[in-house]
């Protein structure tokens, strides 16, 4: 390996070194010279970041025959070669010949390279079409510079994240609930119907593309909105689920409607390459068409939660009924009779005088458990107060057949002396352990690497703020987890609980009211004021204060090659945990982090850290289009976050056009410095 990377130095040294190392460059249509080695290192780190706009290179002619010999190089030595360099390597050796530009462009060099680089996986949209043979060395290259640059962007000590405002596609009627679908392709919205039969639309949109590819009506508004990619019946599948609520039992009993729906990916495909808007309004009478319903249940009870994930290759779906019932459905590769099951959770958890309920679940089929967030309230407490529990609890999955009365506890994790508003778990680790294989899972479920985190966020009041924990992957031995409910192999990694502690933070204005986007490595969230509950945020709209960027610990910086920097120590605030005895104990956690840059930013990154506070990992983001900032205050009813791509959408009370915000997009050097403005909300 030294050897390699030696010849790999070399390399790159004959050719960047001499007479000004002078390359041509074609920039955005137009030509541009680099003449000496700072400058050209400055170019080469743009290319990185995308503030030239991806020039292509045409070669150069240099008499040194040195050079003229490298010209002779098998493709094969040069991809050897190119398996020991950096990006920023890479990219510059594609600056200099033609022959060099044109290995550089190959489909093999590229995966290799986000296969070996640290930084977050990213992700590709599933596609039903042939996986390997659409994706080309281009797709590769973008999503390496993607992931580069989004890591950067989010985790710079230098600065805060800066989005830019691409587009905005105008959904028809007024936005109420949004989620994406991995890979920052395709994004699920709830509608209020302002005419038509149908008072609530959920519809599935190409982003990229800004078209409506179908939807389906509803009388009442669908809630615990969810969506997946699932195999049915040997085809891709998008599936989502939600609960309508439905007219109560003639005792008053409610009664709750839950929906498993889905349409064939290579429909969906098929309509992204030909349908635009007037198709989309022409074709919406039809509203159940190309959808199918896979699933309709009428539920006596409150359903308070949902969840989906895939279990063996196949749709798993739980939801909590009110108070603390836990209903499992597990549907076959054809969709046939699904099998069933139940968790009755114990009324008092075996502790006196104490009552609890479900509040959220998070399923985790892979090591046959589910998570639960439960609230713990003393049977004289009327409303909740400062002696109020909060537990995390895992469970295992039940027996399909089985109801299972106050199943054991295999995992606790307690938080008390906080008064917690929700709970919100991160989901990326569902991709990694996904059936349903998107090019980056592809690329980075390798049996020597682990999935992601678990981050789990408790959104506080008095004071506002929220507190993190996290839940690392953690190696098992093959006879410590037992084959039960039809699981064909024993998982690599688990989550357990207690979790780790992380951090605390608490608002200052204690009015504001927190609602967090959870990422496993990145989260964004936002404030808003404290209003009434029964205030309607679909039709008012909620004020943001403020947006903020977390990083979430763990996360290092990518590796751009040139001298290593000392690292920077990142301290987070201190959290009241519980140990066994119900003692309060402080925990403060130290993380270091080592960065590298490229060459020529290793004084300013020296200058920065002895100013910067090391307590800062929540950031305020900044914008290239300064009426982001505007328009959420005015009122947003809706936002959604994709943490592998980097990209937000959000819509706003005074018209129906859903906007589209990327972290992820590098930017030109000219839009950098003509319109990002350090605007902050507040």
């Amino acid at each position: 390996m030294d050897l390699n990377i030696g010849i790999a130095r070399w390399v790159v040294g004959k050719i960047t070194e001499g007479s000004g190392a002078r390359a041509m460059m074609i920039e955005n249509g137009r030509s541009a010279t680099i003449g000496d080695d700072n400058e050209a290192s400055a170019g080469l780190t743009a290319m990185i970041f995308g503030a030239t706009g991806g020039p292509l290179p045409v070669g150069r002619v240099n008499p040194d025959p040195c050079l003229s010999a490298m010209n002779t190089l098998s493709a094969e030595f040069f991809l050897h070669i190119c398996d020991s360099l950096s990006l920023r390597d890479i990219l510059a050796l594609r600056s200099t010949n033609k022959h060099f530009y044109r290995l550089t462009h190959t489909t093999h060099l590229f995966s290799a390279l986000l296969r070996r680089l640290t930084v977050i996986p990213p992700i590709l949209p599933a596609t039903s079409r042939n996986l390997f043979g659409a994706i080309r060395s281009g797709t590769y290259e973008s999503l390496l510079r993607r992931a580069v640059y989004l890591t950067h962007n989010w985790s710079s000590t230098l600065s805060s994240p800066i989005a830019d405002k691409l587009i905005a596609f105008d959904a028809y009627n007024r936005v109420s609930q949004m989620k994406w679908l991995p890979g920052g392709k395709y994004l699920l919205t709830t509608t209020r119907n302002l005419s038509g039969r149908d008072k609530y639309i959920v519809s599935l949109w190409d982003v990229e593309k800004g078209v409506g590819l179908m939807r389906v009506g509803a009388t009442n508004e669908p809630g615990n909105l969810r969506v997946r990619y699932v195999n049915i019946k040997g085809q891709i599948y998008i599936v989502f689920s939600c609960t309508i609520p439905m007219a109560p039992r003639e005792d008053g009993a409610k009664r709750t409607r839950v929906q498993v729906i889905g349409i064939a990916l290579s429909k969906v495909e098929d309509l992204s390459d030909s349908t635009d808007r007037d198709q989309f309004l022409a074709n919406a009478e039809d509203a159940r068409d190309p959808f199918e319903m896979l699933h309709d249940v009428v539920i006596d009870g409150n359903v308070v939660d949902v969840d989906m994930a895939e279990m063996n290759g196949q749709l798993l779906i739980s939801f909590i009924v009110a108070p603390r019932t836990l209903v499992f459905t597990l549907f076959s590769a054809g969709f046939e009779e699904p099998k069933t099951s139940v968790l009755a959770l114990g009324e008092t958890m075996s502790l006196p005088d104490i009552r609890n309920a479900a509040w959220k679940l998070k399923l985790l089929p892979w090591q046959n458990a589910v998570m639960v967030a439960r609230l713990l309230v003393p049977e004289n407490e009327i409303s909740r107060a400062e002696t109020t529990l909060f537990t995390l609890d895992m469970y295992q999955l039940p027996a399909w057949g089985q109801k299972i009365e106050n199943p054991d506890v295999i995992g606790r994790h307690f938080l008390t002396g906080v008064n917690i508003l929700a709970f919100e778990f991160s989901d990326l680790e569902s991709t990694w352990f996904s059936a349903v294989k998107t090019e980056g899972a592809l690329l980075n479920t390798k049996s020597n690497e682990a999935p992601p985190p678990i981050s789990i966020f408790a959104t506080t009041k008095d004071p506002a703020g929220f507190i993190h924990l996290t839940m690392p992957p953690l190696p098992v031995p093959n006879s410590s987890i037992p084959l039960s409910n039809g699981m064909k192999s024993v998982p690599q990694f688990v989550y357990q609980l207690p979790a780790e502690s992380i951090g605390r933070q608490t608002w200052t204005d204690h009015s504001a009211r927190p609602t967090i986007l959870p990422g496993a490595y990145r989260t964004l969230m936002y404030t808003r004021p404290r209003v009434r509950p029964t205030v309607d945020f679909a039709t008012t709209g909620m004020e943001v204060q403020r947006l903020f960027a977390y990083r979430t610990m763990g996360e290092s910086v990518p590796v751009f090659s040139g001298p290593r920097s000392t690292g920077w120590f990142a301290q987070t605030t201190p959290i009241a945990a519980v140990d066994a005895e119900g003692q309060a104990q402080v925990q403060v956690r130290y993380v270091e982090e080592e960065v590298e840059l490229s060459a020529g930013q290793e004084e300013e990154e020296e200058e920065a850290d002895e100013n910067m506070d090391p307590n800062v990992v929540l950031k305020v983001p900044r914008f290239t289009d300064l009426s982001v900032v505007e328009e959420m205050k005015r009122g947003m009813t809706a936002m959604a976050y994709d943490e592998s791509t980097g990209r937000v959408c959000y819509a706003v009370v005074e018209d129906t056009r859903v906007r589209l915000l990327d972290f992820g997009k590098p930017l030109s050097e000219g839009r950098q410095t003509r319109e990002v403005e350090d605007v902050e909300m507040q």
